[in-house]
């Protein structure tokens, strides 16, 4: 149930129990937060994050225990898919919830759309119009889900400084590690073992090297248990029946003491196509889209890394989209060399077919390395998905976070040697993004990215590509 009230601002999560089949989401989950607290929620992708931002927002999924709100709650979704037939102006209206039209002509981003369809705008712009209507609402709760999620460095300056300044509780579930440091928001994380909420004294940082530590120390334990069975069989076998009893209770007191494989966090291995030999090219000549950008040229090799950066609106998403072929330019051309095999992660998810399950995404397309489905299921495995939920279920049942990871698992599948990435860190767990960043480092093809991830940019960039123009 959900209760609100008129008194000092918390929220109260009392044994708070949730499962979708045999997925288990929360299970007697007890949290409470006070005035003033800025938290971010991390976790595995479909460990329930959003679930739980949605449940303190209203949503009811038949969850069986209480949670209390107190105080006037603000909520940026981390998907606009139910908003399609609005207008920009009534998404405005309806995200300040309903304050004066007369403030709303005033906010710092959306007057500019006001002319347009709301669904007709970039990811970046709908979530600007959407944190322009939460200005105006007079929150006492934010629940921020992905917020900086498509937001140009202007968009994400502002909403850090935003969060900031904002009085009342925050709860964010972000993967922006910039915004979780700037913001210093506490990490409390989902946890898939015991599925309750498990807060940590640190940030992103120190999160990271805890999560690590004890990776390193489940593992190192679980190896020498088995390495201590091993050797006891071993010396049973030497020794014959004369021992086998003794042997066979010291085994036996081994076994009940090991530690449960199922507790050892899974990480992703993710490993991009080492196959990938034969270098490849990729080059633009005067490519041209009005009234978005004009003659953009560049010239990529294997091991190059583009970043496309630029405000929302310039046309980046439509820049990778003609590059795929998607789109055609108003002038210009784009070049490929004959080996070339593209893959093309789009950000909101509209090239894909979410009836599909991640096995049949893979096994109906044109994967060149995996013919089996034990082979498609190691594969995904890699990528971040491990459950029998993960491989059989629609995508549309599977969270934001898991249809990324198997579209990126498709790509490589496919032998795609030039990846084009529009916003490849948005969605990813913390633990799944670190693993991606790394293996684009050693990728033997080209990456051509779109992104406003600091900490991405940073590390990935060799060549920055940057779109002045935005769309008016």
């Amino acid at each position: 149930m959900l209760a609100t009230a008129n008194y000092s601002i918390q929220i109260n999560i009392k044994d708070l129990s949730l499962s979708f089949g045999h997925k288990i989401l929360f299970d007697d989950l007890n949290f409470c937060l006070q005035n003033g607290d800025k938290i971010t929620i991390v976790g595995d992708n479909g460990s329930g994050k959003s679930t739980l931002i949605n449940l303190l927002a209203g949503k009811d999924y038949d969850q069986f225990g209480q949670i209390k709100v107190c105080g006037k709650i603000g909520y940026l979704p981390q998907s606009f898919e139910d908003f399609k037939n609005q207008s920009t102006l009534d998404h405005l209206i309806y995200a300040s919830q309903n304050s004066q039209l007369i403030k709303l002509t005033q906010t710092p981003f959306a007057k500019q759309y006001f002319e347009r369809d709301f669904f007709e705008l970039s990811g970046g712009e709908k979530v600007k119009v959407h944190l322009s209507g939460l200005v105006h609402a007079d929150t006492d709760i934010l629940l921020l889900d992905e917020p900086t999620n498509h937001l140009d460095n202007e968009g994400c300056d502002w909403i850090e400084n935003f969060i900031r300044q904002h009085q009342g509780i925050t709860i964010m579930v972000t993967h922006d590690r910039a915004l979780i440091n700037n913001t210093e928001s506490k990490i409390v994380e989902l946890c898939p073992f015991t599925h309750k909420l498990i807060r940590f004294r640190g940030g992103y940082k120190f999160y990271l090297e805890q999560q690590k530590q004890n990776q390193e120390r489940s593992q190192a334990l679980l190896e020498k248990q088995e390495k201590n069975i091993t050797t006891l069989r071993k010396k049973q076998d030497t020794l014959g029946s004369t021992a086998s009893l003794q042997v066979r209770k010291k085994i036996k007191r081994l076994k009940e003491s090991m530690i449960d494989v199922s507790q050892v966090r899974k990480i992703p291995r993710i490993v991009f196509n080492e196959k990938i030999k034969t270098s490849v090219n990729l080059s633009a000549t005067n490519l041209t889209k009005h009234p978005l950008f004009t003659g953009i040229n560049f010239n990529l090799d294997s091991l190059d890394h583009l970043v496309i950066t630029g405000k929302n609106g310039a046309g980046k998403t439509t820049l990778l989209e003609i590059i795929y072929g998607l789109r055609e330019p108003d002038a210009g051309s784009i070049s490929l060399s004959k080996n070339a095999v593209m893959g093309f992660l789009d950000q909101e998810q509209k090239y894909l077919d979410l009836e599909k399950t991640p096995i049949e995404l893979i096994s109906q397309g044109n994967s060149k390395l995996f013919s089996t489905q034990g082979a498609i299921i190691g594969h995904l495995k890699r990528f971040g998905l491990f459950y029998e939920h993960d491989f059989f279920s629609p995508l549309k049942d599977l969270s934001i976070g898991c249809r990324h990871k198997a579209q990126l698992a498709q790509m490589i599948a496919e032998g795609a040697n030039i990846l084009l990435l529009d916003e490849p860190t948005n969605h990813l767990d913390l633990m799944s993004l670190e693993q991606i960043e790394s293996q684009l480092l050693s990728f033997p093809g080209l990456v051509v990215a779109v992104s406003h991830d600091r900490y991405f940019i940073k590390k990935i960039a060799d060549q920055i590509l940057h779109l002045e123009t935005a769309a008016t």
